[in-house]
């Protein structure tokens, strides 16, 4: 009874076998072409053989051979003069100056210098004051006087000094301008006379040595201005 069971276990695992063996073969489908199957190892590549001696460069002595194949039909190293068809890039118009005024032509070459921009000369500021001389001074001189009291080391002082100079250009022949430094003894008594405090200060006299007006630091040309045109009258 064993042997039995025995032979149809491997009757059964005979005709198992010849199944599966029968599922793996299949028919090829028509039309599909099969592909080729790669292995995990990839086979070996053979290496370009170096070139051999004298192979690599041109000997000493003998001509450059172009690389490129336009090159090669055309037998030049480079490129030669334009030909007339042969492609011409096209230039850009030239751009408008800004600065020329309605009609007025642009230069062939170069870069146009604006002439609004160009600087002119122009009269350095005179920022020194020259000493009168104190006992040269009349209070009462018969016209207007604008008298400063100053100081060399004194920044305003320095600061007013181009505005008292365009003053004294203005009203040259109508106005004395009197300046005196502090630093010189002589000029105590006119300090003590019209109640100096310190530089700069300004004063302002009619003809008889009278005080219109004075000031103190520094002060607006304007100002200084009007009011001398009243002392005038």
């Amino acid at each position: 009874m064993k042997r039995i069971r025995l032979r149809n276990i491997i009757l059964i695992g005979s005709l198992a076998l010849l199944w599966l063996a029968a599922c793996n073969r299949r028919p090829p489908v028509p039309g599909h072409t099969p592909t080729a199957q790669f292995s995990a190892t990839p086979a070996p590549t053979r290496l370009q053989a170096y070139p051999g001696p004298g192979a690599g460069y041109p000997p000493p002595g003998s001509p450059l051979q172009p690389t490129s194949p336009a090159l090669e039909r055309s037998g030049e190293a480079y490129p030669g003069p334009a030909t007339p068809g042969s492609q011409v890039l096209p230039t850009a118009p030239p751009t408008p100056n800004p600065y020329l005024a309605p009609g007025e032509e642009q230069p062939a070459a170069g870069l146009a210098t604006p002439t609004n921009l160009v600087s002119q000369p122009t009269e350095a500021l005179r920022t020194e004051l020259q000493s009168t001389d104190p006992q040269a001074m009349l209070l009462a001189s018969g016209q207007v006087q604008l008298v400063e009291f100053y100081a060399a080391w004194c920044g305003d002082c320095r600061a007013m000094a181009p505005v008292i100079h365009d003053l004294q250009d203005r009203y040259a022949g109508r106005v004395i301008f009197v300046f005196l430094d502090i630093q010189n003894p002589e000029t105590q008594p006119l300090q003590d006379r019209l109640g100096f405090e310190f530089p700069p200060q300004f004063f302002l006299l009619d003809g008889d040595g009278k005080i219109l007006k004075e000031w103190l630091g520094y002060i607006p040309e304007a100002e200084l201005s009007d009011h001398i045109e009243a002392a005038l009258g």
